[in-house]
Formats: structure tokens, sequence, C-alpha cells
């Protein structure tokens, strides 16, 4: 009777023991949304409570996250044998990780009425003894958790060794949480995906695909309050397509958003610094915010994109400006302080393109006292 009491007590606390190692895997893995950490914990944790010789997780499938594939993880325990090449997942053995709802099935010395059907079994490969399960998302298999257990004293695989009934069940819930958790983690990257492209989107022009007006606004905004702290010079330059209403007239609103997107692109071509900013800032105007930049770089920058448009000679028929395509630059330098605004530096730029729009069109401006006077 003390015997089997002692046993009794040795199994209720051996249970007692894997629950609070589980509900630690189960914390750690919840409370983390990245893949990698999640396996590198599970397989840790499961190495160390079964005292296995290594434990490891084999990825199959690439949409889990931005790792390999396939991805391994695997921690090893020296002091109880070398290193084992971790589990190949070959076409038969992915067959029966499709086929099986549990855990791959291979003859070894497990005790069969000690195990519920389809429990978890073992895998032979080689010289190399592992125990496997499926990762399974949406019904689909996605990985495998493997485990090697430790060697006999000998340093051979004890082949009369048996899985606990309590470990078996460890890995199976230990999978079966996992799976959840990577799936978990799985929605929350595909969603974060989402809403960053949603983001992207309500700030892309959707016709040019370069910042928008909203994007402008916020960007002018916020750079305008960094140089101000910086004491830094903020230019503008305001870009007008010449006599474009005579353009779509003459070639179909169709030709006239291609001509559009080519400005576009030319123009964020040419804001070559990571500061700068191309956007459309309505029909046919766009807009270079340039950050740390003087009059004579925004005059160069102007006369670089006037060269590459010429370049690109766009057919104008009805423009009498060489028959062909031409921009009008208004340029506005200011450094910010507060007692002026945003809206001064667009206003001071507004009345440059004006003036050069006055003094012939194709050309470019620079906003000085005497244009404010006119």
């Amino acid at each position: 009777i003390a015997i089997q009491q002692s046993r009794l007590f040795e199994q209720v606390r051996h249970q007692a023991r894997q629950e609070m190692l589980l509900n630690h895997i189960l914390d750690e893995i919840r409370a983390s949304l990245d893949v990698q950490h999640i396996l590198t914990c599970t397989v840790e944790h499961l190495g160390t409570a079964l005292n296995l010789r290594q434990c490891g997780i084999t990825l199959l499938r690439h949409n889990l996250s931005s790792l390999p594939t396939p991805f391994v993880v695997t921690v090893q325990t020296p002091a109880l044998g070398e290193p084992v090449a971790p589990l190949e997942i070959t076409e038969t053995l992915r067959q029966q990780l499709m086929l099986d709802n549990d855990l791959v099935v291979l003859p070894y010395r497990v005790n069969p009425l000690q195990m519920r059907p389809k429990a978890a079994q073992l895998v032979v490969q080689g010289e190399n003894t592992y125990l496997a399960t499926a990762i399974r998302i949406d019904n689909q298999v996605q990985g495998v958790l493997w485990a090697s257990p430790a060697l006999h004293p000998l340093g051979r695989i004890d082949k009369t060794s048996r899985w606990e009934p309590s470990d078996l069940n460890l890995v199976e819930e230990v999978a079966m949480q996992l799976s959840q958790a990577l799936q978990q983690a799985t929605l929350y990257q595909q969603l974060q995906a989402a809403n960053d492209e949603l983001r992207r989107l309500a700030h892309l022009d959707g016709l040019t695909q370069i910042a928008n007006r909203r994007e402008f606004d916020r960007y002018l905004a916020q750079e305008w309050q960094r140089l101000q702290r910086e004491q830094g010079s903020l230019a503008l330059i305001l870009a007008d397509v010449d006599h474009f209403k005579g353009y779509n007239d003459t070639y179909g609103h169709l030709a006239g958003d291609d001509c559009l997107r080519t400005i576009a692109r030319l123009l964020d071509q040419v804001t070559k610094r990571p500061a700068d900013l191309a956007a459309r800032y309505g029909g046919e105007e766009f807009a270079l915010v340039l950050p740390n930049t003087t009059a004579a770089g925004a005059i160069a920058l102007a006369t670089e994109a006037n060269t590459y448009l010429t370049r690109l000679s766009i057919p104008n028929a009805a423009s009498p400006l060489r028959g062909q395509v031409t921009v009008s630059f208004g340029i506005a330098v200011l450094t910010p302080v507060p007692t002026l605004s945003t809206e001064l530096l667009v206003q001071r730029a507004d009345q440059a393109l004006y003036a050069a729009k006055e003094s012939g069109r194709n050309c470019y401006c620079l906003w000085s006292e005497e244009i404010q006077s006119t």
C-alpha cells in the first residue's frame, strides 16, 4: 500500500509539474505575436521539461512569417548526447502528417494500452528516433514539432524505455496550442500588412501613385516643425503643366492621365534625397517639399526636371511652346520660425508660379519682394 501510494504521489506530482510547465509555455507563446520567439521558447521549454536530447520545429510553409522556408529552430542538451540531425520531412512523412489527426504513427516501444487512438508515436530515420506531431493552421499542415529522446547511459537510445502518457499528452497539447498561437500571429501579421497598405494608399494619389494632397499637407507641417527646431531652410516648389486643358481637349483625358503620370514619375525621380517629397497638389499641379534646401538648390532641381521633360519631348499640339508638354515652376524658400507659417510658404510659391506663367511659361521663378509687390 505504501509503495502504491508513493507511486500515486509521484504521478500526481509529475502531472502537477507538467501542468505548471504547460501553463508557463502557453502564457509565453500567447503573450507574443513574434513567430520566431514563439517557436524558440516552445522548443526550449519542452526540451527542458521532457529532458530531451534534442527538440525542434520545422516550418514547411512560408506564409507564417518572413522566415525562410523551410525554417528549423532547435534546442539541444549536450549532456544527453551528441545533437541529432533535424527531422527530415520526406514526402511519405508529409502525407502521413496530412492524413493523421494527431501524431505520426510508426512502430516503437510504446505501450498501446496506455495510449489513446492516434496519440503520440515515433518516427525512425536512420539511427535517430523522433517523436513528431503536425502543426496545423486552418486544417493545413504548416510544420512539424519533433523531439529526440535522451540517450541510454551507455550512449544509445534505450529501446526498452517508454514515453509516459503524460509526456505524450503534454506534447500533443503544446502542438495544439502552438498551432493556435501561430495562427494568431499569422492573422496579426496579415492585419498589420493590410493596415500598412491602407495607410500607404491613404497617402498616395490614386492616379499618379505619388503623395497626395493630404500627405503633402501633413509632411509640410511636420518638416516645418522639425526645421523650426533645427533652424534649417525649407524650400517649396509648385509645378503646373502648361496648357494642360488644351492637351486634354486635343488628345483625350486618358492621354492626359498618362501625361500626368509621366510628369509625376519624373518629379519623383529628381527628388533624390530621402527627406524630399514629390506630391500631386491638385489637378495638373504638383509640389516638391525640399527640407534643408537653399534657393540655389531648389533652382537646380527645377532646372533638372525641366531638362528631363524637354528630353522626353511629349507632343502637345495645343501648346504654342515648341509643340510639346512644358511645366512652369514657382519656388519659395523660408527658414521656419514661430511667427511664420506653412501657409505663407505655400502662398509665396504660388505667387512665384503665377509670375512664371506671366513670364511666358516653361520656366521657373523664385519668390522675391518684387513679385509680392506686383
